[in-house]
């Protein structure tokens, strides 16, 4: 009877699964308004709460089966979040571009890792280690210099 339902329905599988991502993707109009923090802890503070909201979608899509055509777009979408914050500060688009590909990998990456490997993970920690990565690097992280007996900055 319900397999009667779906195929009754006729939806297009990819039709449902575009609407998933759509929902699960920030609207660029709507966040502008708080994107004007000139502070790179922004966006990471921002996708952690966007991933604690959607976690359910964003596990499956970004997970280890996930749709890479998915990661993409939620990247190139926080790309053109993050665009405008940058912008002041770099001096060519050359560098501008690949230092967002660089922070936008990093950051979706590092935060996909967290919530698929740990049942609770420790938000608040994640962050504040993204956030050290971004500022020192991981080898001049202070934590990894710390242990290894190399300057942090």
């Amino acid at each position: 009877m319900i397999l009667r339902f779906f195929i009754n329905q006729q939806f297009d599988v990819y039709d449902v699964l575009e609407q998933i991502e759509s929902s699960v993707l920030p609207d660029i109009e709507k966040h502008k308004k708080i994107a004007h923090i000139k502070s790179i802890h922004f966006p990471i503070r921002h996708l952690v709460e966007v991933f604690n909201k959607n976690k359910q979608y964003l596990i499956v899509l970004l997970g280890k089966n996930g749709d890479p055509a998915f990661r993409d777009k939620m990247k190139n979408t926080y790309k053109d979040l993050v665009r405008p914050i940058l912008q002041s500060t770099e001096t060519d688009d050359y560098t501008l571009e690949y230092g967002l590909e660089y922070a936008m990998s990093a950051i979706i990456g590092m935060i996909t890792y967290c919530f698929t490997t740990e049942e609770h993970p420790d938000i608040e920690r994640m962050a504040e280690l993204l956030s050290s990565f971004m500022s020192h690097g991981v080898l001049k992280n202070p934590e990894f210099a710390k242990k290894t007996g190399q300057k942090s900055d």
